[in-house]
């Protein structure tokens, strides 16, 4: 029954990698879980900035907006 020790051992290192792999990512998921929840509580809001315009180089005046005539 003491046929290819060799792929036993491969089999065994190559899952418990796996296993630990998974455990490691895990572990790490349910830190972040919970310094979301009772320590960075505001880590996911999202605030909308207001978009700048672009600046006229020339006179250093802001573009004005005009509305596209698209009836041609």
């Amino acid at each position: 029954m003491n046929r290819n020790p060799l792929i036993r051992k491969i089999y065994l290192y190559l899952f418990t990698l796996v296993g630990l792999a998974l455990i490691t990512v895990g572990s790490v998921r349910l830190v972040e879980l919970g310094l979301k929840t009772y320590v960075l509580t505001k880590a996911d809001n999202y605030y909308n900035y207001p978009i700048s315009k672009p600046i006229n180089i020339e006179n250093n005046q802001r573009f004005e907006e005009t509305p596209l005539d698209r009836s041609q």
